[in-house]
């Protein structure tokens, strides 16, 4: 986790790599903060290294080109925690989804094609509305931090 965050800012924390969760398990123990993941794929090693008590599962599968999100699971495109916190959001009603620190990486990064891939996706199936809030490379609607949402 990002330390140097204001914590107040955030409402949760998403992690789907397995490899992510536990070098930040320590923080996701301490945290106070809700994190979400698909508990079932998570091994008994990195459960016990975690606050359960703040853990939410919601369940993911990897079927590409898809993207479906229901009341249990969701339908991911790629192994993207973007995709999965979008996911997450859609099935909490958001209204919108705001963007803040997506610059975006080198067109050549995998990550980025699996980003511009995932918003195509995302647009072709649901109106979900996402606003960059800083600058980026992605598609999707320019705002600006400094306007009232």
């Amino acid at each position: 986790m990002h330390e140097e965050l204001n914590q107040n800012l955030i409402d949760g924390i998403v992690a789907i790599n397995l490899n992510k969760i536990l070098i930040e398990s320590y923080s996701y123990k301490t945290s106070n903060k809700i994190f979400y993941t698909n508990t079932n794929v998570l091994p008994s090693s990195i459960l016990g290294k975690i606050n359960t008590d703040n853990t939410r599962n919601y369940k993911y599968e990897i079927i590409n080109n898809d993207f479906l999100v229901s009341a249990t699971k969701c339908i991911l495109p790629s192994q993207l925690s973007f995709a999965y916190a979008v996911a997450i959001a859609m099935q909490a009603n958001a209204e919108n989804i705001y963007m803040v620190g997506f610059d975006g990486y080198n067109t050549s990064d995998e990550k980025q094609q699996q980003m511009i891939e995932f918003i195509r996706i995302l647009n072709g199936k649901y109106n979900q509305p996402l606003t960059a809030l800083t600058p980026t490379t992605y598609q999707v609607k320019n705002g600006s931090l400094y306007e009232s949402y």
